[in-house]
């Protein structure tokens, strides 16, 4: 494995975001950790968050793409 990369999709999350990323990016940590070469990256899919969802996940190592699809499947 040479690389994993987290997707997740958040429509107004604001009370569970902080929990969701501090266990990926704890995973992924240790992911480097077992595998120094390991490329990783998290995104947060901000899809139509009226709340602070945003500001949250910008608190976080991790990159953020904000859409308005308002669809999971879509984030």
């Amino acid at each position: 494995m040479r690389a994993v990369a987290v997707v997740i999709p958040a429509h107004d999350e604001e009370e569970l975001i902080g929990r969701c990323l501090a266990s990926v990016t704890r995973a992924l940590a240790r992911a480097r950790e077992r595998e120094p070469d390991l490329r990783t990256t998290a995104v947060v899919v901000l899809d139509a968050c009226a709340d602070g969802t945003a500001e949250q996940a910008r608190r976080w190592p991790v990159e953020t793409l904000e859409i308005a699809a308002r669809s999971v499947g879509t984030a």
